[in-house]
């Protein structure tokens, strides 16, 4: 039986169901007592009088209630309802890897972060006697956050003493998922290892192969054994060797190896451990961090050819201290978050190797601090009492995080393990905007801002974490607001600070300032004539780098400890920050603050406050099931618009900034999950339009000089060139039959609307008063379209006739979509903030869909309707921050 929405498991609501298979159905249900969505996984009432499934159903909430691990799933609670046993998991958002994979292989660099982290949760299992037996890509789920989860303990051999009963029923030589028959060991064909498959005594080594297997074909994209049968693949598991993967796109050769040893057949000669395999891919994880990329190779050699020389580099990198006739790589600015909401604050490990930042989570709840190592993909969170976490700093040894918890009228600083683990408060203090903490190199003291009244100016004070006892640093004069973000020198010797004071109203003026550790007058360095934002010494302690509005907006500047001239991080001659124009680096730091340097590597990070774009869901007007409350469905804190649905409904295309300056074309599941990028032109692509069989992905990018129109073949991740005009063709959508391309083209010296035959030909006009975005009706009878000049929506006859004007908006060319009920609009003309508004065809009044909480962009389409009209999504603007990192910062 199944379980209806608003009915109880236990004291589980249910909301829904997620997910069902041979092992029972999953729902989400919501646990009233601590107000959290868990995951319920029913073993029904039939399936229960079975020995071996309700075995195998008791032996995965044994295995993995005995595991409490970041990267294995974690079980809550178990329990039976009118006789159908029940596990509750936490609830996961994100895809399975099967569901990625299905989308193609990942890059060596992600792929060695799924592996470690799997490496990692497969060694917490071990250590505990568990060995899993079923690992495969269905079974490891990766979270929208980059964590990896281990799943289904289901064929998990228990070792003594807890593998009793498994041993009583015979199980290690029960059956192999493929149903062969031949006494094989239990697992899933292509993944089970060779003493497995002969029904021979299994270790933890046998989840070692299947690593190996899952991590073959996470780099490749193809089976490590395929076979047309189980027999097939039996064969080729026992007997045959994997292609090597040794020249295969960027794959190093010690991973080729890596993976190699884990398929070796006999298990003597295996890596021997999870935990030596985890290491191996974490030393070459490092090893490659510091290896010259092929495109950076090509980019050096080519910029040699242009005479980079001649543009200013030699004179950048004297002023930054390169050696002369030192191969030196540039710096290079990349965003090290990019989740949805604020991610602030960074601090930068001892060894450079960890970040920590402040975020307030997926669903925009209360601060709390992660870290992430550099180079991985996965967080973790450290804090997690109530109130919210901000100004992270790390101890000298790495092992501690010392932070500033607000909580309502309370505030203090805490410690906690870097490892995460209980929080321990060490005193009370006055937040505010210049709060922050620095410990020093010794590690004997805490560096924070408190004030003694609550009128009173805020000074530097000195804290014992051991005995709690306090000094006094400075004490500004009360026409100040108080002494900001001080930081210790790399010696200790020195501390920097910026003493605020206020200067006409609102506005800020700033005295970049150092004074003695031991104390004494402080000695003004700089005054700056609006705020400073953060600061931090650099790694030779001969300059310090700090925020500052001095050119209009917030940007970093340097300056030496001396004194002088404070200059742009970028440099006067050209950026330092080196991405690709001087235009580009300068936007990268702009509204930079919170600084955080490297002592030991070459890295800075800081927070970069930002406007961006993300893709919401709602369901359309008289949509059964479909929640009617926006819910963000695409979101990170860089660009997503153009969302599209596959014609099967199964997929969404849309653009992104994800990855770089330029937009990109991705397409996901139709939940937002297992997103995958198709395109990586070194210009901005948009508007991608799916075929009517959803097998292709038509979009425009300004690929050779002028903009174009592009089709790519999913299956083969072909791209072709659709148009070859010299004109300008953009925005691209497909006819209903899929014969033909419709396009905007400025060829007759205005927009207007064309179409080209999708296999190729000559195109031809369909409008010649002016169109732009254009799209056919359902029934194929009529071309909708809007104007680049002008608002509303125009239709003319799809064979050729007059143009009506059907709607007076909306204003932007693609804030709207056409499905067979009617049209969607989103209007900001009419309405007080912007609003998604449904036209049904033929009579009857507009309906009101969702408010935005910004406004759309108009460059780009920002609204798209499901294939069966029941989903609607669209494009909202939200304002957050992100934390982004300098690497090779000198």
């Amino acid at each position: 039986m199944g379980f209806e929405p608003g009915s109880f498991l236990g004291p589980y609501q249910v909301l829904e169901r997620i997910g069902a298979g041979g092992m029972g159905e999953v729902y989400r249900a919501r646990d009233p007592r601590l107000s959290r969505d868990v995951a319920v996984k029913v073993l029904p009432e039939s399936a229960a009088v079975d020995p071996l499934r309700l075995h195998r159903f008791q032996q995965e909430a044994r295995a993995a209630g005995a595991l409490s691990h970041p990267n294995v799933m974690v079980v809550f609670d178990v329990g039976s309802h009118d006789g159908m046993p029940y596990l509750v998991f936490e609830l996961l958002e994100g895809a399975t890897l099967k569901e990625q994979l299905a989308l193609g292989s990942l890059p060596p660099r992600k792929a060695v972060d799924y592996a470690m982290q799997i490496a990692e949760g497969l060694a917490a299992a071990h250590d505990k006697g568990i060995i899993h037996r079923d690992l495969k890509p269905g079974n490891l789920f990766v979270t929208r956050t980059g964590r990896v989860k281990i799943l289904d303990f289901g064929l998990a051999k228990l070792q003594e003493p807890l593998d009793t009963t498994a041993a009583a029923s015979g199980e290690g030589n029960a059956e192999m998922s493929t149903g062969t028959g031949m006494g094989m060991g239990m697992g899933t064909a292509g993944y089970m290892s060779p003493e497995q498959l002969q029904g021979l005594p299994v270790d933890h080594r046998a989840d070692i192969f299947a690593l190996g297997t899952v991590l073959y074909e996470i780099l490749s994209g193809r089976r490590a054994f395929p076979g047309r049968s189980a027999q097939e693949i039996r064969a080729a598991i026992l007997r045959s060797d994997p292609s090597s993967l040794v020249g295969v796109r960027d794959i190093p050769p010690a991973l080729a190896r890596l993976v190699q040893r884990c398929l070796e057949k006999s298990p003597t000669e295996r890596f021997q451990s999870a935990h030596d395999v985890g290491l191996a891919l974490r030393l070459l994880s490092e090893s490659e961090a510091h290896r010259p990329r092929r495109w950076q190779r090509r980019w050096v050699a080519a910029a040699g050819l242009v005479g980079v020389v001649a543009l200013g580099l030699t004179a950048v990198r004297g002023r930054l201290g390169y050696v002369p006739g030192v191969s030196v790589s540039p710096p290079k600015v990349v965003p090290f978050t990019s989740f949805s909401g604020l991610e602030f604050q960074p601090a930068i490990s001892p060894d450079g190797q960890y970040v920590a930042f402040s975020w307030d989570g997926e669903n925009g709840d209360s601060l709390n601090i992660y870290d992430r190592r550099v180079g991985s993909e996965a967080i973790t969170r450290l804090t997690s009492d109530a109130g919210d976490a901000y100004s992270p700093a790390w101890s000298p040894d790495g092992s501690w995080i010392a932070f500033i918890r607000v909580n309502g009228t309370d505030a203090a600083v805490f410690v906690v393990s870097s490892a995460g683990g209980p929080e321990r408060r060490l005193r009370a203090l006055r937040p505010w905007f210049g709060s922050s903490l620095d410990w020093s190199p010794d590690g004997r003291y805490l560096l924070f801002t408190d004030s003694d009244s609550s009128e009173g100016p805020f000074g530097a004070f000195l804290l014992s974490p051991d005995d709690l006892t306090v000094k006094r640093l400075t004490n500004p004069s009360p026409r100040y607001l108080g002494d900001a973000f001080p930081a210790f020198s790399p010696g200790g010797e020195t501390v920097a600070f910026a003493r605020l004071s206020p200067w006409g109203g609102l506005l800020l003026g700033a005295e970049l300032s150092l004074v003695p550790t031991g104390g004494g007058s402080p000695h003004v360095i700089t005054k700056e004539p609006l705020l400073i934002g953060g600061l931090d010494w650099t790694a030779d302690g001969r300059e310090i780098v700090f925020s500052s509005s001095r050119s209009g907006a917030a940007g970093l500047w340097r300056i030496p400890v001396s004194g002088g001239q404070p200059r742009p991080l970028w440099g006067e001659e050209g950026p330092v920050l080196w991405n690709a124009t001087p235009a580009e680096s300068i936007m990268e730091i702009s509204r930079a603050f919170r600084v955080s340097i490297s002592r030991t590597a070459n890295r800075l990070v800081y927070t970069r406050g930002f406007y961006d774009t993300d893709i919401w869901q709602v369901g359309a007007p008289g949509a059964a099931g479909i929640s009617r409350t926006p819910t963000k469905l695409i979101a990170t804190t860089q660009l997503e618009e153009a969302p599209q649905f596959s014609p099967d409904g199964r997929m969404l295309a849309f653009a992104s900034t994800r990855t770089g300056p330029t937009a990109q074309i991705w397409v996901c599941q139709a939940d937002g999950s297992g997103c995958a990028q198709l395109t990586s032109f070194d210009v901005p692509c948009g508007t991608p339009r799916w075929s009517p069989d959803s097998h292709q992905i038509v979009f425009d990018a300004p690929r050779e000089g002028n903009s174009d129109i592009y089709a790519i073949e999913l299956s083969a991740r072909l791209i072709r060139r659709i148009t070859t005009a010299p004109s300008w063709e953009c925005v691209p959508s497909w006819s209903g039959d899929g014969r033909w391309i419709y396009f905007a083209s400025d060829r007759t010296g205005s927009w207007q609307a064309w179409k080209t035959p999708a296999q190729g030909g000559s195109a031809l006009q369909v409008t010649f008063g002016g169109g732009f975005a254009t799209f056919e009706s359902a029934d194929g009878r009529t071309v909708y379209y809007t104007k680049s000049s002008s608002p509303g929506i125009w239709k003319i006859p799809a064979e050729g006739g007059s143009e009506h004007l059907v709607l007076d908006r909306p204003n932007c060319w693609g804030a709207w979509a056409v499905s067979s009920e009617g049209i969607y609009v989103i209007d900001t003309q009419t309405k007080r903030a912007a609003t998604v508004e449904f036209f049904p065809h033929g009579a009857g009044p507009p309906v009101d869909v969702a408010v935005l909480s910004g406004r759309p962009p108009c460059g780009e389409s920002s609204l798209a309707v499901s294939p069966d009209g029941r989903k609607i999504a669209y494009v909202d603007a939200v304002r957050g921050s992100d934390v982004m990192m300098v690497e090779n910062f000198r």
